[in-house]
């Protein structure tokens, strides 16, 4: 068995979309849980997909850097954005408290 794997780390993030710089994004996606490297891509491509933004985006994400963040620091210190246009699709780390206290307020 591959102790690193055993051991990964969830991931918590909270997603928002719309212009850059606006305090009031016009999509707030809520805080999600990822419990692997693929899911957190496969998020990213969703997003992408349902904002209509270009595929090539993804590799701004950094996601194998990011993946590494979280297991080595934590989710709350791997935030990302990926900018188009005049628009931002942004990914801001958590914490599994923060993310829990999200998770309670939409209840």
């Amino acid at each position: 068995m591959n102790k690193e794997l055993d051991m990964a780390k969830s991931a918590y993030f909270s997603i928002n979309f719309g212009l850059s710089g606006c305090y009031m994004p016009d999509y707030a996606g809520g805080s999600q849980k990822f419990t692997s490297q693929e899911e957190l891509a496969n998020s990213i491509r969703e997003e992408l997909a349902n904002f209509n933004l270009p595929k090539t985006l993804f590799s701004e994400a950094h996601i194998r850097r990011i993946w590494r963040t979280v297991q080595l620091r934590g989710s709350s210190r791997a935030h990302f954005d990926i900018y188009y246009e005049a628009n931002v699709l942004s990914y801001r780390g958590l914490t599994k408290i923060e993310y829990q206290a999200t998770q309670k307020e939409g209840e």
